[in-house]
């Protein structure tokens, strides 16, 4: 099962890859239900939305390397 090491979604830029990289992971076996909207969220959070992106923050995937 695709799970975070922290048990939460993993949605949004990496920074550290390549320019326009971005990842939508961890939902586990419920990818099925959240997935579409994790979709939506990501594609209005590029889009420039502001409520996107503060609904997405406790998602980010750069949580993985503040500490590095």
């Amino acid at each position: 099962m695709p799970f975070s090491k922290d048990g939460s979604l993993i949605v949004g830029k990496i920074d550290q890859l390549p320019a326009n990289a971005y990842v939508i992971s961890g939902m586990a076996s419920g990818g099925m239900m959240q997935g579409p909207g994790a979709g939506q969220l990501l594609a209005d959070m590029i889009c420039g939305c502001p409520e996107a992106k503060k609904t997405l923050e406790p998602a980010d995937p750069n949580r993985f390397f503040k500490s590095l």
